[in-house]
């Protein structure tokens, strides 16, 4: 069940991811139990780093399994808006200094 960009994410689903002690593997059982509380949290819309800091697993760890659970990711920084808005004015000028033709006399 995915959440709508502007509504907040259930406490609950973080809630229900258990802290894991430091240097503790997970197997098993208990892994894909982990596993799918941490992917049902993402899902609900918490980011990978409140699923760290609540599971006591690196950033690297959490967005590995949820790669490999086939966990379609949010793109980094959340809802942004619809795309709709005013565009700044370009000034013109080369985007990319450097890019211009060089040598030329002005």
């Amino acid at each position: 069940m995915r959440q709508s960009p502007t509504s907040k994410p259930d406490p609950a689903l973080l809630d229900a991811i258990p802290e894991i002690p430091r240097n503790k593997r997970l197997r098993g059982k208990e892994a894909e139990e982990f596993w799918a509380r941490a992917v049902k949290a993402y899902d609900g819309g918490h980011p990978i780093r409140a699923i760290c800091e609540r599971s006591a697993r690196s950033y690297g760890v959490v967005h590995r399994n949820l790669v490999v659970r086939d966990v379609v990711l949010r793109s980094p920084g959340g809802y942004r808006g619809n795309g709709n808005a005013k565009k700044q004015a370009s000034s013109g000028g080369p985007r990319h200094p450097g890019t211009h033709e060089r040598g030329k006399a002005g």
